[in-house]
């Protein structure tokens, strides 16, 4: 069988369908379609990458690496979307749940002094709101706000950012949520990495005037 998810992602202005299944040998297997110029290079390399079943329980595993070598940006919520294909299929995912769900990535309407991102995530019900702050020595600190159980341990590990390392394409927000065993399905990361980089100036915050979503077609 195949295993669909579906990506509108307001950032760039493209949806992506992905495929995901299990090949006769085990291997998990996906296939993105898309018109989004940025996930080219992406979606020609995944056609020869497989992951194996230990491989679904972390996240650097071969598909990040597969992103991060074609310069698909840290805000695409697409690489993720590949692993809940994946857990979708072997029932790791309710597909009754989520047939009826759709996961947002947003900004709230409350302003402030910092950037926050929300991502709603009905399949494990629950929300974090994602912080970012500008410090006094230049530095971008994360915060969470949260009641899920997993993130709310990291909190008090989130690093502090020099925005001079911050691309568009950087990886430390998965490579935060690999050591702290964040559920791989997770999109907090990409929240993470949208709020750091509007704090930083590198992304316009109106590019995320419309919540980006993710859905779980039949």
């Amino acid at each position: 069988m195949v295993s669909k998810v579906r990506v509108e992602d307001t950032i760039c202005g493209y949806t992506a369908l992905v495929d995901g299944w299990q090949d006769e040998e085990g291997i998990f297997r996906a296939d993105v379609k898309t018109e989004c110029p940025h996930l080219q290079g992406f979606v020609n390399e995944l056609k020869s990458v497989g992951v194996r079943m230990d491989e679904l329980y972390r996240f650097m595993n071969d598909v990040y690496r597969c992103a991060n070598e074609n310069k698909v940006p840290a805000t695409c919520p697409v690489p993720t979307a590949i692993t809940n294909a994946w857990w979708l299929e072997i029932g790791m995912i309710s597909k009754q749940l989520a047939h009826h769900s759709v996961i947002t990535i947003e900004i709230p309407k409350t302003g402030g002094d910092m950037t926050k991102v929300r991502a709603n995530t009905p399949l494990c019900d629950h929300i974090t709101l994602v912080r970012a702050r500008k410090t006094p020595e230049g530095k971008i600190k994360m915060s969470f706000a949260t009641d899920c159980p997993i993130i709310k341990k990291a909190r008090d590990e989130l690093p502090e950012i020099d925005p001079r390392e911050l691309s568009e394409h950087t990886m430390k927000m998965y490579e935060f949520a690999n050591e702290h065993s964040f559920t791989p399905t997770c999109f907090v990361p990409v929240a993470m990495a949208i709020a750091c980089l509007i704090e930083s100036g590198k992304l316009d915050k109106n590019a995320l005037s419309e919540s980006i979503k993710i859905s779980y077609p039949e």
